[in-house]
């Protein structure tokens, strides 16, 4: 399993919102509380508005109440068919709130909150066949605490035990058996961190860090 030291946050950076380069499809409405049935009223109901892209992909939704934009969705896909979506109040402002991405037939992928763009608080990611893939949490973008990984079968791959963004331990790796894996010399925040692929292969690059901090990725045999 390949233990994923990005920043997470970066995935939810802003997108252009350009009403020009997409087609409007289709408007429908959410009831308000009580109105179950009844025609729609601008005043109590949320109108909801559905752009495409290019490839006939939503790409945002509008929901606005009594004619101003309560906020925005937005839809993040990547090449393999997941995506991303989150919200933001206003046309340009920074995403808040819950998020949440989903595989290709729908299924959930990840689910996090966020504050002005980045995570901040519990994350959760899941393996296409709906186990945990990662638990987490993060403060203002930043790893904080542990993060726990797991094999697709339920089998804890490691611990990392962040503070404030720094990568202080690992406990683990294990393969899919519970079998111990070696981590590389990573100690006390220094030192190398292999990488394993879904199989449980070490992949053919290590991870260098100092002080917590990942400086630099170099090629192994």
């Amino acid at each position: 399993m390949k233990i994923r030291q990005l920043a997470y946050w970066a995935i939810f950076a802003s997108l252009v919102f350009v009403a020009n380069s997409c087609a409007t499809t289709s408007k429908s409405y959410l009831s308000g509380a009580g109105r179950e049935g009844a025609r729609f009223d601008a005043a109590h109901d949320t109108l909801v508005t559905e752009f495409l892209d290019k490839k006939g992909r939503t790409n945002f939704k509008t929901f606005e109440l009594g004619g101003k934009t309560l906020f925005i969705e937005d839809y993040d896909y990547e090449k393999d068919g997941k995506y991303r979506v989150f919200r933001k109040e206003g046309h340009f402002k920074k995403a808040q709130g819950t998020a949440y991405g989903r595989y290709p037939d729908g299924k959930i992928w990840l689910k996090t909150t966020l504050k002005d763009d980045k995570p901040h608080g519990d994350w959760v990611s899941y393996h296409a066949n709906g186990a945990i893939e990662c638990k987490a949490t993060f403060v203002e973008g930043n790893f904080d605490k542990q993060a726990q990984y797991f094999w697709e079968n339920g089998q804890l791959f490691g611990i990392l035990t962040y503070d404030k963004g720094l990568l202080k331990s690992v406990e683990g790796y294990f393969d899919k058996e519970g079998k111990p894996l070696p981590k590389g010399s990573f100690e006390n925040g220094n030192g190398e961190l292999f990488h394993y692929d879904h199989t449980g292969k070490k992949e053919p690059h290590v991870d260098i860090y100092e002080n917590g901090r990942k400086v630099k990725t170099k090629k192994i045999k």
